[in-house]
């Protein structure tokens, strides 16, 4: 299987969070957590002074750099 290094999308945010609740990042209390939460990291991969990349295997996102 090939692997394959991009830039991120927003549609990448679930997957990416997915990712930091794996490596044991508390998971949100309650759905407004969960949107506060989402909000912020969609601010900070938005954020121009930042290039983010996703390494991805078919469908699936292994891993996200900063």
């Amino acid at each position: 299987m090939e692997l394959l290094i991009r830039e991120f999308t927003l549609d990448d945010i679930s997957s990416i969070l997915n990712l930091l609740y794996d490596l044991d990042r508390p998971r949100p209390l309650d759905d407004d957590e969960a949107e506060i939460f989402k909000n912020k990291i969609s601010d900070y991969f938005l954020d121009s002074q930042k290039n983010i990349i996703v390494a991805q295997q078919d469908t699936k996102i292994l891993g996200s750099l900063a």
